[in-house]
């Protein structure tokens, strides 16, 4: 599960709007409003899907912009720890630095 704070900047004559069609939204939850121009979100989906989700609310007439001001995808992460896959730590880092090296 990853989640995201959000700002979403609106237009101010929207703003009630907006919020509204936030909270309508799943996985969205909506802690108010700031300076009447931006709707402070909290979205929460499975990190595969949350840039869909937050894709949707640009759809919303009198949305400007989306700033994202975190996300976490801790969950995921000690998944990943506990059955790392296809990662690879060996260490052969060495032979990047080397090209770079040549290069310069």
């Amino acid at each position: 599960m990853a989640i995201a704070g959000l700002l979403v900047h609106t237009l101010s004559e929207h703003i009630k709007t907006v919020e509204a069609k936030i909270k309508k939204m799943p996985e969205m939850t909506s802690h108010g409003i700031h300076q009447n121009r931006f709707v402070v979100v909290v979205a929460e989906a499975p990190s595969g899907k949350l840039e869909n989700k937050v894709n949707r609310i640009k759809d919303i007439e009198g949305v400007l912009a989306i700033y994202t001001t975190y996300v976490t995808i801790e969950d995921e992460l000690d998944n990943m720890q506990e059955d790392p896959g296809d990662f690879d730590d060996s260490g052969d880092d060495d032979e990047y630095a080397e090209e770079d090296e040549d290069e310069g």
